[in-house]
């Protein structure tokens, strides 16, 4: 992908701040745990199991916000978009009402036979295969998790591919990946990361295996235990989000 992209102009006619100003009031916790899956309006927040909620409203369009408290912590729970242009510009405006550390639950394409429907594991890097990131990051630079988080999220880890066009996994393409040990295949993460680096903020996604492009034909998703998979896998990723302090916290002295 050329960097033609990239632009040294800072100023843009529209930018997060704006759009968060509309709602000054609206402020959303510093660690924001973020899904496109929609199970329902408060899925997100009913799986944390929270000691308390209160309910934020759109965080931005059509992306319902809850603050959550939790034994841990307090941060928000946030259902937007599916693919990176919806997803990012939702966090976008996230981070400018407030988000600090971006917690990504999404679900992915297994690339590997021993990775099964329901598997959970945490993504280490991104290939960038969206269009997204390039306006965010040179070409070159790796989509990478925040390294804090991912050694807290004690779980398998690996590579994913992210993609635009999910209709254009070619079996040649995912063969060629999964030869290089790439796990699976989604549309979000290799953005959520190289945006996080773009703006200075921390980042992890945990993926959670919903069908397989293993073999002659294609295993899609099967709902008998998915929707308990992905209850505990936010949980998970809420749980390794709220133990790791914050940069400044980190910093010695």
């Amino acid at each position: 992908m050329p960097d033609r992209f990239l632009c040294d102009d800072a100023s843009c006619w529209i930018d997060p701040e704006m759009v968060a100003g509309r709602r000054p009031e609206l402020r959303v916790d510093p660690v924001l745990l973020y899904t496109p899956l929609a199970f329902g309006h408060e899925w997100l927040a009913d799986a944390l199991n929270p000691l308390s909620r209160r309910a934020l409203g759109d965080v931005y369009i059509n992306a319902p916000g809850t603050s959550v408290e939790l034994p841990g912590g307090r941060l928000t729970t946030m259902i937007g978009g599916v693919g990176a242009p919806a997803t990012v510009s939702g966090l976008e405006v996230a981070i400018a009402r407030g988000a600090r550390r971006i917690l990504f639950f999404g679900i992915c394409g297994s690339l590997q036979p021993d990775l099964k429907i329901g598997d959970l594991f945490a993504v280490e890097e991104a290939i960038r295969e969206e269009g997204t990131s390039y306006h965010y990051l040179p070409a070159d630079a790796p989509a990478r998790a925040t390294r804090e988080l991912l050694e807290a999220a004690d779980m398998p880890r690996g590579v994913v591919w992210t993609t635009d066009a999910p209709f254009r996994e070619t079996r040649t393409k995912a063969a060629r990946f999964a030869a290089q040990g790439v796990l699976g295949v989604e549309m979000e993460v290799s953005a959520v990361y190289t945006r996080a680096q773009y703006r200075g903020v921390e980042a992890l996604a945990l993926q959670v295996v919903s069908d397989q492009l293993v073999g002659e034909k294609w295993t899609g998703i099967t709902r008998e235990t998915f929707r308990h998979r992905c209850d505990e896998a936010v949980r998970l990723l809420a749980d390794a989000g709220l133990n790791v302090p914050s940069p400044s916290e980190r910093r010695p002295g």
